[in-house]
């Protein structure tokens, strides 16, 4: 206990607090495992750094899964968030990771629809040009959309896990 330079106050042999010291002098919180955790800003300790593609590809299937409700990418990124641990930015990555594979699927479904929806002939170019921008701003609407409820619930998870 000598060694340990986090200690600075109390009797080193028998770790006694001095009349000096309070609880409010310490500046991480130790856990039952007896390791010390700081707040929702603290680094990760080097053996469980953050990895926001692996947790963003559970957040990104949970996403797919729940696709059905809405906000679903956002309930998939929370989770990211929430494996993830760490700092917000942390948490943000990972539900960003976690949106990007939730709209797989939607450019899937969109490709499957121009390859297998026959052209019907249309008599004015102009109509299919107009039609196909249309399509792209709906897919960049729903980029934003997934990829932004995704970084919106992976930070939340993070602060859910700091928190609670």
């Amino acid at each position: 206990m000598a060694d340990d330079p986090r200690r600075t106050t109390g009797d080193p042999d028998t770790g006694a607090a001095d009349a000096n010291s309070s609880p409010a002098d310490a500046d991480t919180t130790p856990t039952r495992d007896g390791s010390e955790r700081g707040g929702p800003s603290s680094p990760a300790s080097p053996d469980r750094r953050p990895r926001p593609l692996v947790h963003g590809l559970i957040g990104g299937v949970v996403a797919v899964v729940l696709a059905v409700l809405p906000f679903s990418p956002a309930l998939g990124g929370g989770v990211a968030g929430y494996l993830g641990g760490g700092t917000y930015a942390d948490g943000a990555k990972a539900g960003a990771v976690a949106g990007v594979v939730a709209f797989v699927p939607i450019v899937l479904v969109a490709a499957a629809a121009l390859v297998f929806v026959p052209v019907v002939a249309v008599p004015d170019p102009g109509f299919s040009i107009g039609l196909s921008l249309i399509a792209l701003v709906f897919l960049l609407f729903l980029a934003l959309y997934t990829v932004g409820l995704g970084v919106l619930g992976g930070a939340v998870g993070a602060y859910v896990k700091a928190e609670f």
